[in-house]
């Protein structure tokens, strides 16, 4: 065991010619041990990824539908309290102004959607159910308008192997 100068489990440098890591206990003279060890540990990291992004994503979905909903039941008061002053100038100047009011409500709609589909990949990831619905659904969320959900992308892809199916 001269050749092995950490713990492939841990990582901490062992003495030279020892048969168990004195900081885990990990047995040298088994290569499948160590390997157990290693899979454990990349399993337990994974883990910890799913998570993160589990709490990211129910983060989000929450702002979400809560910002989108109140943009779908109040367009005409937000498009009021955002544009008042230029109703009669954009009238006059061909745009509609209840076409602002309509755009305003399907940015609602589609914030509303991004919510429910972080919420789905939330509740599939803390199953581990459903790796590649759960990496979609997270990168619709994250192009419907949250960066932050990038963090949760990355995350779920690095842990493909805690998943199920």
């Amino acid at each position: 065991m001269d050749d092995i100068n950490f713990c492939p489990a841990c990582g901490k440098n062992l003495p030279s010619g020892s048969t168990y890591c004195p900081a885990c206990g990990r047995n040298m003279a088994d290569p499948g041990d160590a390997d157990r060890g290693r899979t454990e540990a990349e399993r337990a990291y994974n883990e910890r990824r799913v998570k993160v992004s589990v709490i990211i994503l129910l983060i989000f979905s929450m702002i979400a539908l809560v910002s989108g909903a109140a943009l779908f039941f109040f367009a005409a008061e937000v498009t009021d309290a955002f544009f008042g002053g230029l109703e009669e100038i954009m009238e006059n100047g061909g745009f509609a102004w209840s076409a602002i009011v309509s755009m305003i409500e399907w940015s609602g709609i589609i914030s509303m959607i991004a919510g429910v589909s972080g919420l789905i990949a939330a509740v599939l990831a803390q199953k581990r159910r459903m790796w590649a619905v759960v990496l979609a659904l997270s990168i619709f969320v994250t192009l419907c308008g949250s960066i932050f959900c990038l963090i949760a992308v990355w995350k779920i892809y690095k842990a493909k192997s805690v998943f199920t199916d």
